[in-house]
């Protein structure tokens, strides 16, 4: 699955940066994320739920930057597994 799309935020380019390096302002905007906890300066755990009709899902996912270029880019690896199922997730985000 890919999800894109674009939009613009009025607001200082260092202010946005800020905003998107920092877990605990990102975390609330993902749909199902329940908690996130900073390992690290690049490495996050996060517990998201995702549900598809009836079907409930929670993966605990580790969320690493791989690289950035501030304050232009920053790119992410994610991985994750369900708890109980044999499901898992993997992703690289720009």
């Amino acid at each position: 699955m890919r999800v894109e799309d674009r939009f613009v935020v009025a607001a200082p380019r260092e202010r946005v940066w800020l905003a998107i390096k920092d877990p605990s302002i990102v975390a609330p905007c993902m749909p199902g994320c329940q908690s996130v906890e900073i390992v690290s300066p690049t490495l996050y755990k996060a517990k998201i739920r995702v549900q598809l009709g009836p079907i409930k899902a929670d993966f605990n996912v580790d969320v690493e930057i791989v690289s950035e270029t501030a304050p232009e880019e920053v790119r992410t690896r994610t991985r994750g597994e369900e708890g109980s199922r044999a499901s898992s997730l993997s992703a690289e985000n720009t």
